[in-house]
Formats: structure tokens, sequence, C-alpha cells
């Protein structure tokens, strides 16, 4: 396939607790319209092979890197910039996620994100309402029994206004409450018992918010319905009456392996009484009477807002947007250390290869580096960075947060922490550090006119050297900010960065 061609696809991969998917799609160039191309779905069971303690047993994660294997075959030849993967509540488990993480990107070929629950929950509603018709306004709650999680959202269109994720699921609900797989009213009571304990403070701001319509999603909850379409139980959706009668049934059997009915595949029975536990629970404090069926979910999420990245609607800026106001940030000096910044990340980028990735990052950080002033001014960068690092940011994966929150943090004061740190990914981050901290010093006037003309070069030899060329009469006129640049030397020195300061009297006064 031609590179014109792979520009119209697009993949995302949700790696979630029972199962790994695949979506391939291809867009139209005009009118945008999406057609589905592939979809793989592999029954791994992630969050099965995780311990208590967030260990991961290795037939488990030999079977998840055998799985990411043949995905990265199939997306091998699409961009990065149009491929988007995902992991959830089983990945948020791992004690040490880089002891799978690393070899799971080199077998897939692409990085992986971990998304936290309330962002997962946004991409669910997402995806099950982008796709679906919608002829008049309506208020739907939308439900995700996953592996390891559940996912409730309450929305108008495609706008989720309240959302919650609770961390049961259909396989730790099973492992927990019928470990040796013998079933009993007693351990279903349990089991529902403690789900509908841990839901009480969530469930009258549910139903007090109130729906139109109620939806299921994802593989659970389309099992449970296969199941009553098969026994007759419903001819649409799923009820309360069908619920009652899947639970009698369950009920009659005397452990999961013995479970067999019409609908219900092998590969789902081994965790499906959790999944039924958790949906008849919520029917019964959510007093639903019915829910409609999804067949789009986290995945198709995921697809909307890869793709809605490459418009005016991008998820993160809108959320940088909603900081930025919330924290009544200073625009005129955001946008002045944003202009200052993209100037000179402009003049590198090619020689740092820095692409967009780090640019959007940069920018961010620009836009967002004083929202501590709002607490303190007083080391106002720590409180900046902690509360980009413990906000709910939607559209912001949970590496991503973390990555804006330490550029932030990095923006004044000592670097000597980061000494000895040389691997390339952290080198692009000191050289938006380096950046960043420069174009601070730059704008400490907070004056438009005090910004003269700049020329930025990078050189790569025995370490990275940054030239920074000023008009001779400019830094005669401006003994602060000289003293600034020359103190920052010692500090990105540490960074394994030699800034050099030059003088030109060619430069103009002004930009």
């Amino acid at each position: 396939m031609s590179s014109e061609n792979l520009k119209t696809y697009h993949a995302t991969c949700d790696l979630g607790s029972n199962s790994f998917h695949l979506l391939i799609v291809r867009q139209d160039e005009v009118g945008g319209e999406i057609h589905v191309i592939d979809r793989i779905k592999e029954m791994v069971r992630m969050g099965g092979g995780i311990s208590a303690t967030g260990e991961l047993d290795a037939d488990t994660g030999e079977r998840a890197i055998q799985c990411l294997q043949r995905f990265g075959q199939r997306l091998r030849d699409i961009p990065l910039s149009q491929v988007r993967i995902v992991g959830t509540q089983g990945l948020r488990r791992l004690r040490d996620p880089d002891s799978f993480m690393v070899p799971a990107e080199e077998a897939l070929g692409f990085p992986i994100e971990i998304i936290a629950g309330r962002e997962e929950a946004r991409l669910i509603f997402l995806g099950v309402t982008g796709f679906m018709s919608q002829p008049r306004p309506v208020t739907r709650l939308v439900v995700d029994i996953g592996g390891g999680s559940t996912e409730l959202i309450i929305g108008s269109g495609g706008h989720p206004g309240l959302l919650e994720s609770l961390p049961f699921g259909c396989v730790s609900l099973t492992q927990r409450f019928f470990p040796d797989g013998k079933i009993s009213a007693s351990r279903w009571q349990a089991a529902s018992d403690n789900f509908r304990t841990n839901f009480r403070r969530y469930k009258h701001q549910y139903r007090n918010v109130g729906w139109d319509e109620s939806v299921g999603c994802s593989g659970t909850i389309r099992a449970i319905h296969e199941v009553c379409l098969q026994q007759s139980w419903t001819d649409k959706g799923i009820t309360r009456k069908a619920m009652k009668k899947l639970r009698r049934e369950l009920l009659g059997f005397e452990n999961i392996a013995d479970i067999s009915l019409m609908g219900l595949s092998e590969r789902r029975q081994p965790v499906f009484i959790g999944g039924v536990i958790l949906l008849e629970a919520l029917f019964q404090d959510l007093e639903l009477r019915n829910m409609q069926i999804s067949k789009w979910a986290l995945r198709e999420g995921v697809l909307l807002d890869l793709i809605g990245r490459y418009s005016t609607s991008d998820p993160r800026q809108q959320t940088i947007d909603q900081l930025s106001k919330r924290y009544s940030v200073d625009s005129d000096q955001a946008n002045r250390v944003h202009d200052v910044a993209t100037h000179l990340f402009e003049q590198i980028a090619e020689h740092g290869k820095l692409k967009k990735n780090e640019y959007n990052l940069l920018i961010w950080a620009c836009q967002v580096h004083e929202i501590g002033l709002a607490i303190s001014h007083q080391s106002y960068h720590l409180h900046s960075a902690y509360l980009i690092e413990n906000s709910d940011m939607p559209g912001f994966s949970h590496q991503d947060q973390q990555l804006l929150a330490a550029l932030i943090l990095s923006q004044r004061g000592d670097l000597s922490e980061h000494q000895g740190k040389s691997s390339s990914r952290q080198k692009k981050l000191f050289l938006l550090v380096a950046i960043l901290r420069l174009s601070l010093i730059l704008c400490r006037s907070r004056n438009d006119a005090s910004i003269p003309e700049l020329q930025f070069e990078l050189e790569y030899g025995s370490e990275a050297k940054l030239s920074l060329s000023l008009p001779h009469a400019w830094q005669q006129y401006h003994a602060l900010t000289q003293s600034d640049l020359d103190s920052e030397k010692s500090q990105l020195s540490k960074l394994g960065i030699e800034l050099i300061l030059k003088s030109d009297s060619s430069l103009d006064l002004s930009r």
C-alpha cells in the first residue's frame, strides 16, 4: 500500500483486563466517513494474571506479549501518529508497569498509554455516542463492565457530564468470590453486597441526575444480552425480568465449569457470573427497567479521540484551556512565553528530532506553567506540577500527564536530580526544559517590548550545545536578564546541555 493511501488509515488498541482489541479503519478524505477495515480480539485475561500485590505471572505476561506481536504485524505499516494504544485497569494495577511495558512496546512497535479510570469512562462515552444516531437531544446512562473495572457515565449528545470508574469487573469479582468455581446463593449475595456497599456513595448522585435511556456496551454486557436473546427472555435489549431469570438459571449450576447456556461462548464462561452479578446490582440500585446494547465502546472512543487531535476539537487542548480559565492564568504572559518558546523550538526541532508530540507538550506547559500561582507565589512551580499530575485531565494519558508535570516542575530551580540521565526520551525532554526555562527568563519582564530578536542553534557532540544569540545593544540594556542567562548555564549543564551565549550586533532590536 502506498504511503499516500496509508494517510487515511487509523488504528487503535484497547488492552483490557479481559480482552485485547485491535481496530483498524479507513477515513474518507472527502466527507470523513469511517470504514472498518479490520478487527481482532484476543481473550488474554490480563487481570486474572495479576496478584493482589500487582505482580504479573509469567504465563499471562507471555500470552499478552505473543498477542501484541500479532497485533504489531498488522499495525506495522501504519504511521505512528495514526495509531493509539491504551491500557486500562489491568495495567493500572501493575506494581512495576515498566517490567511489562518495555517488552510490550517492543512487541507492538508502538508506545502504550495507561489511561486513568475517568479518562477511560470519557472515551467509552465518546465511542458509544459518537456512532449512535441522535435524532433528538438524549441524556444517556452508559454502562461498561470490563474485566477489572466498571464505568458509568451520564451525558447528553457527545458530552459526558457525570462519570466514574469503579475497580470492580467480571474477572476480579469472579476470582474473589468464586475462587474454586463453586456456585452458591450465599456467594452470589456476598459478591453483590460487596459491590453495592462500594457503589452506595454514587448511586443517589446518579439517580438524582437522571437519564432518558440506558445503554450497555463491551463484551460482558453484550454476552449477557446474547444469552437473554437465545433463551427468548427478551427480544431487544436487557430487561429486569430477563436478569432475574438469568440469575435463577446460573444458580442452578453447581460449578462455573458446568455453566452451559445458549449464546455463551467458552471463552466468556469462566468470568460470566461476575459480570452478571455486577449488572444485576446496577439494575437494582439504579432502578433500571431495560438497557439498550451498543456494539461500540472504548476502542471506538479512542479512535474518535485520535482523529479529533488533528482537528480543532483536540480534547487535550480543551482541557488545557479549561485549566487556564479555572486557575485564572495571566493569558497575556502565557501567550508571550508560548511565542518565544515556539520561536526557539522551530529553530532546533529538526536537529533535535523534536516532533509534534514534543511541541504540544512544550506549548501546553507554556499555557499552564503558572496555574500554581492560584495557591501561592512561593514555589508556585511545585504547586503547578502537583495540580497537573493530580487533576482529571480528559484526553491525556497517565504518561503524558506525568511528562507535562515533570516539564512544569523543571521550569525553575535546581536540576541536579536529572544528572546522569541520558535516554533518548529524556534528552528530548531536557531540550524542552531548556527551551521553557530560557523562554521564562526572556519573558520575565512580562512585557512584549522587552523581547529581542533571537537566534537559537543546537549542536551535538559529547554533549548538546545550545547557542543563543542576542542583540549586543539589548544585552547592555538588560543586565538582569543577562545575569539570569549566565546563571542558567550551570543548571543546564546538569542536563548535559552546554549553553553558549553570543552577542550579535547585526540582530534587530525588535522581533
